[in-house]
């Protein structure tokens, strides 16, 4: 049994977003880039052609919500103290979320229903579906414990033969 506990806290956040981030920063420059065109090309010349530019709002527009979405979910996370702690067993892990003594939830998650894992430089996240995610702090656990919590996560997604875990 492999046992952890993981703060949810703005650095968790930043570190799962970070890829959404940057794909909302991308469409955010373009759509801005394409705009400043239109406005630039539309006073210079008189041509009706320039206003397919207009279509450029759309990923200025995404990007801008986006961002602004991304951020304010961060700035969220500063306001809680939610910790996860964990039990990992055999075939299945036990998380009990609590904001500061008081225990504010518990879930039960089998191996073989896990929706994908993602490993960044800080974190393993174990996605129990396409939104939700538990964080495990990479630092909190030996090299050993999380080789054999993939091995548990992967052997199980195999034996139910489920091609959807990914581990990046």
């Amino acid at each position: 049994m492999i046992e952890t506990v993981a703060i949810l806290n703005e650095k968790v956040q930043i570190e799962l977003t970070k890829k959404n981030k940057m794909l909302s920063i991308v469409a955010l420059v373009v759509g801005a880039i394409g705009l400043v065109a239109f406005v630039i090309l539309s006073t210079m010349f008189e041509n009706k052609l320039f206003g397919i530019l207009l279509i450029f709002a759309f990923p200025f527009t995404f990007g801008l919500i986006s961002v602004i979405s991304i951020n304010k979910n961060i700035k969220n996370f500063k306001l809680h103290n939610i910790t996860n702690n964990y039990q990992f067993n055999e075939d299945h892990f036990i998380v009990k979320s609590f904001n500061g003594t008081e225990q504010i939830g518990m879930s039960k998650i089998n191996y073989a229903n896990i929706y994908k894992l993602k490993q960044t430089e800080t974190f393993l996240f174990i996605f129990a579906n396409r939104v939700s995610a538990y964080p495990i702090i990479k630092a909190a656990i030996t090299s050993e414990e999380l080789s054999k919590l993939e091995s548990l996560i992967l052997n199980a997604k195999k034996l139910n033969n489920n091609p959807k875990t990914k581990n990046h």
